[in-house]
């Protein structure tokens, strides 16, 4: 298989993309204000999901072999996990009592 530099040059950008993501994520993992990480995961949502619409209209459409489908399943499987954490972990977390200790 042989890539032209077009091919090359997207690829780079969509791994640099990618890199982008995981540092945020890593350098934020310990982030305790709720509102803050709600707008991370918000991002990363976005993100993801217009990685997938991207990806399942290449696959369908044909500008892509059978692996493009592998591409837009990984995408649509992540933005599945950070909807999750935007809007199922929002609800149970809002549900959390804490206990106070009395004097």
């Amino acid at each position: 298989m042989t890539l032209d530099s077009q091919t090359v040059l997207v690829a780079q950008l969509l791994a640099a993309s990618y890199i982008g993501y995981a540092v945020i994520n890593w350098t934020t993992r310990a982030c305790t204000d709720p509102a803050m990480r709600r707008d991370i995961d918000a991002g990363n949502l976005i993100a993801w999901a217009a990685s997938a619409a991207i990806w399942i209209y290449a696959a369908s459409t044909g500008m892509t072999n059978a692996m493009g489908w592998v591409g837009a399943a990984f995408t649509l499987l992540f933005s599945l996990g950070w909807a999750y954490f935007v809007f199922a972990d929002r609800a149970i977390a809002s549900r959390v009592v804490t206990a106070t200790r009395r004097a």
